[in-house]
């Protein structure tokens, strides 16, 4: 992940085969090639958060702290770029993200891990209808789509205008508990 961190996609297999201490033949005998390492690499360094999310066993709860767990785990995998590369570099994610519309297979995943949040946190909101903590009729379906939205988007701006994920985290969650305060009133 460093790797394509600081170099983006044109690292060379060599010198991923350097680093990672192995050969070609182990290289090729885990990996068909540089882009599966890359979409596997990518998938489980930013998306994985998102095996973890059990807000079921969360019940107890309010609705407010479901959320925010939500968010700070979709932030967490941003925040371990700063821990590998230094917070000087978090803007390397942008190569990343730029790999996204060559690699169909990268894209799919985003777009499957995205709608996996929406359903996580469509759960939770519906919860919050069921147990009446949310007594306004809404539309539960788009305002996870926007709170989905508003989430990568302040990842973005962030990464472009500070260089700084905490900026952006502390931003979300204050835009998000917001929304929801609006909701439980």
């Amino acid at each position: 992940m460093r790797l394509f961190l600081t170099k983006g996609y044109s690292v060379g297999i060599n010198e991923i085969i350097e680093k990672a201490g192995t050969s070609k033949g182990a290289f090729y005998h885990h990996f068909k090639s540089k882009e599966h390492l890359f979409i596997e690499t990518v998938d489980d360094f930013f998306f994985a958060y998102l095996d973890d999310a059990k807000f079921s066993e969360v019940d107890k709860y309010p609705l407010g702290e479901k959320i925010n767990s939500l968010i700070r785990l979709t932030f967490e995998p941003f925040r371990n770029v700063s821990k590998l590369v230094g917070a000087d570099k978090e803007v390397n994610i942008l190569n990343l993200f730029a790999e996204y519309p060559r690699h169909r297979i990268l894209r799919k995943k985003n777009e499957e891990h995205f709608k996996q949040f929406i359903e996580v946190l469509t759960e939770i909101l519906n919860e919050a209808v069921e147990s009446g903590e949310i007594r306004r009729k809404i539309n539960i379906h788009t305002l996870c789509f926007h709170i989905g939205m508003l989430i990568d988007g302040s990842i973005v701006d962030s990464l472009l205008m500070y260089n700084d994920i905490q900026l952006a985290e502390e931003a979300c969650l204050l835009s998000v508990n917001q929304l929801i305060d609006l909701l439980l009133d």
